[in-house]
Parts: C-alpha cells; structure tokens; sequence
C-alpha cells in the first residue's frame, strides 16, 4: 500500500507539466495494451508453476523497471509517460497478486483465517496514510530518480518477504485434475458466474476509471505546480484510505434485505445516485465528493461482494481466471473510458464535464443489472461444480455479510 499510494500520487503529480492533459488517454490506452499481454502471461505461468515464484519474479521486475527508468538516462519527456504505463500497469497488477495469494491461503482454512483480516487492514490503511500523509513530503519524493529507487526498494523487499510465504493448498491443486461432476450444468453455471465477474470487473472499471481521470484533469486545472500536485494527491490518497476503512467498519454490519441482493449492486445503485445529482450540480467540490465516496465504496462494498462472488467458484476455475479477470477485466474497462473521453475531447474543446457524468451515470446503471443478475445464482450450484461441499463458514459468509467480523476488502 506504500508502493500502491505514493506511486499513484508522484505519477499524478507530472499532469499539466511532465504529461499533458490531452496526452493521458492515449497512455491508458497504451498501458491498457501492457497489462492485457502482462495478465494472459500470468494466467499462463500460475497454470504451470507455484503462484509464490510467479509473484515474486513480477514484484522483482517492477522493481527492475523502476529502476532502469531511474539510471537509464531516458529524456525526461519520454521517462515520465513511461512512469505513468507502468505504474498503471504495477499497482493493477500487484494488487491483484496480493488477492491471489489471500484467497488461497484463506481457503484452506475459512473460518480460523478470517481472523487475519482485521490485521490486513490495519496495516494497508498504515501503510497508506504513511506514503500520502509523510512520505510525499520527503526530499526524494520530488526527484524522478529517488522516487524510482524507493519504490524499486519496496518491490524489492516485497519480493523478499514473499520468501516467507508457504504454498497453500489451494494453490498446490491447481494442476490436478477436479473429480468429474455430476452433471454438466453446474460447470456451466459456474463459467457462466465467472464470465458475469468479468463483465462486473470492466463495467465496474469503466466508470471508476472515468471519474478517476475526469478528476485528475480537474485537479490538474486547480494547481499550477508539480510540487502542489505531488501533495495534493499524495493526501488525497490517503484522506480515500481513511474514508475506504470507515466504509468497511459500516459494511461490517450492513444486512441486505434479502440474501439474493449483493453489495455490489448497493455500490452501482448509489453511484446512479450521485451522477444522476452531480449533473445538475457539476462542480470541482461535487466531483471531491464523488471520488471520495466512489473509492471508498469501491473498496468495501463492491470488493466485498466481489470477494464472496468468487469465493462461490471452484478452487481451479478461480485460480485460472481471476488474474485474467481482474487485471485484463480492469484494463479494458481503463480503455474503454480513456476511449469515451478522448472522443469527447475531439467533439468539444476543453473538459466536458456533463456530458462526462451522462455517460458515468449510464454505466452505473448498467453495472447495477449485472450485479442483480450475479447475486440470483445459489452458492450451493457452484461449489458442486467442484465435486465437493460448500464449507459451512463460507456458506453462513454467503447468507448474510454482517457474519463476518471485518469485511475482506482491506486493500
């Protein structure tokens, strides 16, 4: 969450300087490419070796990229926009890593593991609020180069503690054969949920991405200088994992009225909500208020449903698909915005920012019909798919969310 907050915030910083305005979607799009190529390759090693030694050879790469993009006497024009491909692609791509190795390890055993949560979320929050609140006010935070080799440090040392890791369950029967199910509809069935993930995973990166980069524009507007930017966004980053954990302490005793309602849906629902009252009142303080909320949301009730979604799949077709879905599912929905606003710059001269909230809202709503849809399938179908039962704890999880103690969306 260090490496996640403060590249995210020094990459933000060179808007309007070092990246201009007109030049971000097309970098999206480019970083969009990457990541696609970068997750069907993930997809493909999980498949053939142990997630720990595919997960730490990735964090070592980035850190052998930022490294190369501190020392490689690269013109400062091209280095920045090469900054920006490859935290776009590292923090997707890292975090979805780290969800990989906590769905495998919890698995293995639900109930008594669930008490590790609490603990992930303290110290993602920590490590948040210590890159967006101290750390962007550091020397190096505003030298290209220092900032590259911390942050080529900390995937260093992630990959070294990952060495401490052992191989879950899970994950070691990836590669064998499941026993045969009975019947060829639960398969199906469970193909078909994970194909609606995918769907919820690019609709639902649409329109975050969309705000995302309608805000930063906006900001970039507000401030001149790349100093200002660096701390605007560095607490801007951390002020969004505060209100993130809030969310999830309120999501720890939310009860939907009915067992077939997901969180994810309340995510879509309220953001139709917000866009629909943000184009009647667009504003740069209306947009703070909707980003803020949007990430916290985000990561508490969508993650949360999104979380207990999968946890509905078979041990091999989760493993196989969740690194495809989550980072290719999150670029192309990346894309797809950065698309949406370039075509609005080339109508319209400037930042079209009603227009932008018609399409955010239009978007939400199409997510809001696909989480409905998701929610309606039974648990109980999909884990037969797996030739085994569901475990108690994971169905009492899936009855009703307010069991569990602390909800899992912690990064």
């Amino acid at each position: 969450m260090v490496h996640f907050t403060f590249s995210r915030a020094f990459r933000d910083s060179f808007l309007g300087s070092g990246v201009p305005i007109h030049a971000l979607p097309g970098l999206v799009l480019i970083g969009t490419a990457i990541a696609l190529v970068l997750s069907l390759l993930l997809s493909w090693l999980f498949r053939r070796g142990e997630c720990s030694n595919v997960i730490r050879s990735a964090y070592l790469f980035a850190g052998a990229a930022e490294l190369f993009l501190a020392f490689g006497h690269i013109p400062g024009y091209l280095a920045y926009r090469i900054f920006y491909i490859l935290v776009s692609a590292s923090t997707a791509i890292g975090l979805s890593l780290v969800w990989v190795l906590v769905n495998n390890w919890i698995s293995d055993d639900l109930e008594h593991k669930f008490r590790a949560v609490p603990v992930l979320l303290v110290s993602g929050t920590a490590g948040g609020l210590l890159a967006g609140f101290g750390l962007v006010h550091l020397h190096f935070a505003e030298s290209f180069a220092g900032a590259n080799v911390f942050l080529a440090g900390i995937d260093i040392l992630t990959a070294g503690l990952l060495c401490f890791h052992r191989e879950s369950t899970a994950a070691r029967n990836v590669g064998m054969h499941p026993p045969k199910p009975k019947s060829a509809e639960h398969p199906t069935r469970a193909r078909a949920v994970a194909w609606s993930l995918a769907a919820v995973t690019v609709l639902g990166a649409t329109g975050s991405t969309l705000l995302d980069l309608t805000y930063r524009i906006s900001a970039a507007q507000q401030y001149s200088s790349q100093v200002q930017l660096l701390h605007f966004f560095g607490h801007l980053q951390a002020a969004l994992g505060v209100t993130t954990v809030l969310a999830q302490l309120g999501l720890s005793r939310f009860k939907p009225r009915t067992p077939k309602r997901s969180t994810m849906a309340t995510y879509a629902i309220l953001e139709v909500m917000a866009g629909a009252l943000a184009i009647v009142v667009p504003s740069f303080a209306m947009l703070t208020a909707m980003r803020t909320g949007e990430y916290a949301m985000r990561n508490s009730f969508f993650r949360f449903g999104k979380e207990m979604t999968y946890a509905k799949l078979p041990n091999r077709l989760r493993v196989e698909t969740r690194p495809i879905i989550d980072v290719a599912g999150e670029r192309i929905g990346d894309g797809i915005a950065a698309g949406l606003l370039q075509s609005l710059f080339w109508i319209r001269h400037g930042l079209p920012l009603r227009m932008i909230l018609i399409l955010l809202t239009v978007v939400s709503c199409l997510l809001w019909k696909v989480c409905n849809r998701v929610a309606k399938i039974p648990a109980r179908e999909l884990s037969e798919a797996a030739g085994q039962p569901l475990p108690q704890a994971t169905t009492g999880i899936l009855r009703n969310a307010s069991t569990v103690e602390q909800p899992v969306a912690m990064l």
